[in-house]
This record gives C-alpha cells, structure tokens and sequence, in this order.
C-alpha cells in the first residue's frame, strides 16, 4: 500500500492539486470522477491494485482538499482582521485602501466558504464586519487604484472617480486618470468629490442622448 500512495503521488500530483483546489465547491464529484479515471486507465486484470489505487487517490485528495480548507480558513480570518482594524476612527479613514484588497481577496478567492459562508453577502450579515455597500465601494477602489494613488486622493474621491470612469462611453482608467492628474481638461487636486460626481452626471447624460440619435 504504501508503494502505491508513493506511486499516486508522483504521477498524480496535479490532479489532485486541482482536486483541492476545487474542494469548497463539489469536491466528492471531483474525487469520484478522477478516481473513475485512474480506473479507466489500469489494465482490466489488475482489479486489486485498481481498487487500491483508487482508494489512495480518494484519500491523498481528501488531505489535501482539507489542508487547503484550513489554510484558507486562516487566511479568511487574517484577512477579516485586517478590516476590522481598518475600521474608521470618528471621520478618519486613513487604512481604507488594505479593508479593500482585503475584502477582495475574500471575495474573488472565495475565502468566505472556508469561513463557513455560503456567499460574499452570507459573510457579511454573520461576521459584521462592514456593511454590504461600504464593503463593495472599499472592492472597488482596491481594483481601480493602487495604494499610492488611492490614499493620495482620500476614500470619497476615490470612489467618485471609480465610478466616474463607469459613466462615460471611453474606456477611461481612473488608475491612468489619477497618475496623470487631470480629468479632461481640469486639475484633479482642485476636483471635489460632487465635482467629480457631477462630472459623471453629465457624462450619463451625454451617454443617453447619443444613444437616442439628434432630434428630428
């Protein structure tokens, strides 16, 4: 037997890395379609060792898939810590930027179902860590900017210039936009956040009309 698990590792290290990696999701079904593999492949008159080997494979899958299980539930809750310290103190706000790339990581790894959650929302309501639209307006400053430039412009404005680039019909990057220091033809240090606002406004405006063609 243990030849056998030596042998299964060697030869089956990447499916049953995928195996783990895809454990929080249907992991029983992935455990069973490559041990139906592995089957598939011994000759028909080795049923013994295709039992045996079938068997390792299930169980190397299994320690692996809960390994990686525990490994992301301690990464969910570090992460988790991180927001809660980043929490804002009276109208200070100043560690926005690392509660964003935390609540990313969380969301777009899927950590939250190592933390028992069924869903990004699901961990939310049951941790309380932050609300739902304070959680995804941090998301999406951490995608648009980078630390540098998101801290230099502060949280609101921030936020304001993310969705500005969402309004208007070009492919604007606000992580392009903030390097360069100008939205259109104005400086974006003398820009407030219901500047930027109105800015985007308008461009939603400009937006809608182009799509409804010149008056007759």
């Amino acid at each position: 037997m243990a030849v056998i698990r030596w042998r299964v590792s060697a030869e089956r290290k990447a499916e049953l890395e995928q195996a783990a990696e895809r454990a929080g999701q249907t992991v029983d079904a992935v455990l069973d379609s490559l041990a139906t593999e592995w089957l598939r492949r011994q000759s028909p008159n080795e049923e013994a060792t295709r039992t045996e080997t079938a068997t390792a494979l299930v169980e190397e899958a299994r320690a692996l898939a809960a390994r990686k299980g525990a490994a992301d539930a301690a990464r969910g809750e570090a992460l988790l810590a991180v927001v809660a310290q980043s929490r804002p103190r009276g109208r200070s706000h100043a560690r926005f930027y690392e509660a964003g790339a935390a609540l990313r990581e969380i969301l777009e790894s899927e950590l939250y179902r190592a933390l028992g959650a069924e869903s990004f929302d699901g961990l939310l309501e049951t941790r309380r860590v932050v609300g739902r639209t304070q959680a995804f307006k941090l998301i999406e400053i951490a995608r648009a900017f980078t630390a540098e430039q998101a801290v230099k412009l502060g949280m609101e404005k921030a936020y304001a210039l993310a969705r500005y680039t969402k309004a208007t019909p070009e492919d604007d990057d606000p992580g392009a936009i903030a390097s360069s220091g100008k939205l259109g033809a104005r400086k974006l240090a003398t820009l407030g956040r219901r500047a930027i606002d109105e800015a985007a406004k308008a461009a939603r405006s400009r937006t809608r009309r182009g799509r409804r063609g010149p008056r007759r």
